[in-house]
């Protein structure tokens, strides 16, 4: 074969090889197309929200009520919504929650649980109740119905200031919340917060508490709340969950007990 015959099979060869190599670009591309196609389709039509299942339970809300607060409908997109947001959105519409959970199930369920604010503080304010968290923000304005739900101590304070749900609580006297955490933190850490029915801070040097209905306690001020917590531990081992009286501890050194003494005398 001369040159000429050489140059035209060669300059063959590469046009073939030019128009396979599109020819399987072409095929890849309309693969490609085909499989982002069918992967959309499957996203929008497969994975949506079928069901909102929520798996704890509130005394507080119905489960319709929680997931109304997801602001999600059925049908929705699974991707088309942060977990993020939705959780943020609901700690806000649902005050008595402390924490949200939500976790997609594919391909078609959120599951939705949650944690709410264990018993703290309520106080009334202007002739209506109020629930305080445990830092001592006010979480909502309850009925006496939610009051029964989660025991609760009754806070009995000088004047307001201010006293709005999702704000903290502001005292007229400063000195009053400082009081009021030194003596609620010691009794929160040794687990006896929930067991009181009141707390009376109202002056912080007669500090007055009442033990499960039964007990009136006199702290004096909350100096060595500590020790006057460990102390009041030990006297209430001394007797039956029938008894009562006052305790006073104000002495710190030793607890003087009158026993079935009227309570709240």
């Amino acid at each position: 074969m001369d040159q000429i015959g050489q140059t035209k099979l060669e300059r063959s060869r590469k046009q073939r090889t030019k128009a396979a190599a599109r020819r399987r670009f072409l095929y890849a591309a309309l693969i490609t197309v085909l499989v982002l196609t069918a992967a959309a389709l499957l996203i929008e039509n497969f994975f949506v929200v079928r069901e909102l299942r929520v798996v704890s339970t509130s005394p507080f809300y119905t489960a319709d009520q929680v997931r109304a607060a997801t602001g999600l409908e059925i049908g929705q997109n699974m991707f088309s919504f942060s977990e993020k947001e939705i959780r943020s959105d609901m700690l806000r519409k649902l005050s008595y929650f402390s924490d949200v959970r939500l976790k997609k199930i594919f391909p078609s369920i959120l599951e939705i649980s949650f944690e709410e604010i264990p018993g703290t503080l309520y106080m009334e304010v202007a002739g209506a109740t109020y629930i305080l968290g445990p830092d001592f923000y006010v979480i909502a304005k309850a009925l006496p119905v939610e009051l029964e739900i989660t025991p609760r101590a009754y806070l009995i304070t000088r004047r307001v200031m201010r006293c709005v749900v999702g704000e903290p609580i502001v005292f007229e006297d400063d000195t009053q919340l400082e009081t009021l955490e030194q003596v609620y933190r010691v009794l929160e850490r040794y687990g006896e917060a929930e067991n009181m029915t009141f707390i009376d801070i109202q002056n912080k040097f007669k500090i007055t508490l009442c033990y499960a209905d039964r007990w009136d306690i006199q702290l004096g001020d909350a100096m060595d709340m500590e020790y006057k917590t460990r102390m009041l531990l030990q006297v209430l081992k001394e007797y039956t969950a029938e008894d009562g009286g006052t305790i006073d501890l104000s002495e710190v050194t030793r607890a003087i007990v009158k026993q079935n003494q009227n309570l709240g005398s």
